[in-house]
């Protein structure tokens, strides 16, 4: 009853205005939404007045305002996921990627898989690199979708060529372990942990130094495992075991790899 009175709220909120999209952009939709989370009451008032108007980019951003975890709200997901829904049935690519994740971890909604891949499905379409990654995990996992490794290698590599970082290290990890379809393939590993480095991916920092320790897909070389696992230690997460494999390098240790 509580989550329908406040859907009914949102409604009667709506209802008093034109449903017309303002003229704003997914840049200063976004910039207000972070402004919002920031505690700044004006550009909150800014956001919900254009998503109130009908703007997507507007609704999608106010649904991120209403879903992240700040110092100033508590997330709110019942009002996360209405203005989502307002944003994707717009077509919004973000908004559809959005909503897909709130039932993909059942997050203000019941756990919905078959809806997960539905709309990561209707945003990757769209080109979306994020939903691209995400509809191949579901192949991969089979989660709203039937088991297809040659559905989710197409789309991991779509993704992964516009330049997604956890879509580049997957593909890259795949490729080093000949994993979920895909025929092992040092070389191609190490290309697409070079392109995740370059982001900054401690993760394929620590990747590509494994590999030159074992010498796969590139001469071994100590000295430059050494240097990576140096490059993946300035990330917080991967310290320890970065300093644990470089202590087993120079003592004449064994390394087992993170994954």
């Amino acid at each position: 009853m509580k989550q329908t009175s406040k859907l009914l709220f949102i409604s009667t909120m709506i209802a008093t205005y034109p449903l017309v999209s303002e003229a704003m952009t997914g840049i200063e939709a976004k910039n207000l939404a972070i402004a919002s989370s920031k505690g700044d009451a004006a550009s909150l008032t800014q956001l919900r007045e254009a998503a109130m108007k009908g703007n997507p980019s507007a609704q999608d951003w106010l649904g991120y305002f209403y879903n992240a975890r700040n110092n100033n709200i508590k997330a709110n997901y019942i009002k996360a996921n209405y203005w989502y829904l307002k944003s994707a049935e717009q077509d919004d690519s973000r908004a559809e990627n959005d909503l897909g994740a709130m039932y993909l971890f059942g997050e203000g909604l019941k756990k919905n898989y078959t809806k997960a891949a539905y709309w990561f499905r209707k945003a990757a379409h769209q080109g979306l690199a994020v939903a691209e990654c995400n509809l191949a995990d579901s192949y991969n996992d089979g989660q709203g979708v039937k088991i297809d490794h040659k559905k989710s290698l197409y789309w991991l590599k779509k993704s992964a060529k516009q330049g997604y970082v956890r879509a580049e290290t997957t593909l890259a990890m795949d490729y080093d372990l000949g994993q979920d379809g895909v025929t092992k393939n040092y070389l191609k590993a190490d290309e697409w942990y070079r392109k995740a480095v370059k982001q900054g991916s401690a993760g394929a920092e620590e990747s590509l130094a494994y590999a030159y320790y074992m010498g796969d897909g590139v001469p071994q070389n100590s000295k430059k495992a050494i240097y990576w696992y140096k490059r993946s230690a300035t990330t917080k997460s991967c310290r320890l075991l970065a300093k644990n494999d470089i202590k087993a390098i120079e003592t004449g240790g064994e390394i087992i790899p993170a994954y």
